[in-house]
């Protein structure tokens, strides 16, 4: 099931809503070689039926997975974890972002992901706080589980069509972007989205940041980076949509 991303917003990933696996919050193992330890922490109470929370990920050095995706053609998003909204709150979903090769090099696709219940935990109230969710995941889901032969196109190379622009019958190709090798420290954003439209992001401008550095993670080195938002942000004003921070702990 694909769709061409840069047509509508977080909308073509909320219409897998009923595609993938379900993700149980019933841990296997507490061996964490090789896992993504992420906290997402809200100032309100977490709302999975009206909120959908998002965090995003460069795997590929192209920069940030800013907020406002659609004006960019989703640059810079290798793949989304999607929780709440639609999903539910014991719902998870992953999806990868990638160069089409049947869109003449000029858009980018996204699919849904399968997630393995035995490797991936959820936490919706993480230490009985009402207000932050943990989720746990094998790094070598962010590592081109689709075998695509193009999972890291460089964006700014992309084709500035219209959303809803096709190439014409007879037109000159359209100008492709060159695919780059997915780098070792990966770049994060947290995204908390309503009726398909982002209302925050970690960044000091919220729904509209663009200015943000992201989190970086060496995915080479045990390492935790703590997330504490910045003094003077612009703030949603629904508490359970306006992040504070949280954590991103890896474990090579």
């Amino acid at each position: 099931m694909l769709r061409r991303a840069a047509a509508i917003p977080f909308a073509v990933a909320l219409a897998f809503a009923g595609c993938g696996h379900q993700v149980t919050p019933s841990p296997t193992t507490t061996d964490l070689s090789g896992d993504l330890v992420i906290d997402f922490e809200t100032s309100g109470s977490l709302d999975f039926q009206n909120v959908t929370y998002l965090i995003a990920v460069d795997t590929c050095g192209n920069g940030v997975p800013y907020p406002q995706a659609e004006l960019t053609g989703f640059q810079s998003y290798s793949y989304g974890f999607f929780v709440g909204g639609q999903f539910g709150a014991a719902l998870p979903k992953l999806f990868q972002y990638y160069l089409n090769p049947n869109g003449s090099g000029q858009f980018i696709s996204v699919q849904v992901l399968s997630l393995n219940p035995s490797t991936t935990q959820f936490v919706p109230n993480l230490g009985n706080q009402p207000n932050e969710f943990q989720l746990t995941f094998p790094r070598s889901d962010f590592e081109n589980p689709l075998a695509v032969p193009q999972p890291c196109p460089n964006t700014a190379g992309l084709a500035t069509a219209s959303p809803s622009a096709t190439p014409s019958a007879g037109a000159s190709p359209a100008p492709t972007a060159t695919p780059v090798g997915q780098a070792t420290t990966w770049i994060f954003n947290f995204i908390t989205v309503q009726n398909n439209q982002p209302v925050d992001s970690l960044g000091i401008g919220g729904a509209n940041d663009t200015s943000f550095q992201g989190v970086s993670v060496d995915t080479t080195t045990n390492n935790s980076q703590q997330i504490v938002r910045a003094a003077g942000s612009q703030m949603p004003s629904n508490p359970s949509a306006a992040i504070i921070g949280g954590e991103i702990q890896n474990f090579p």
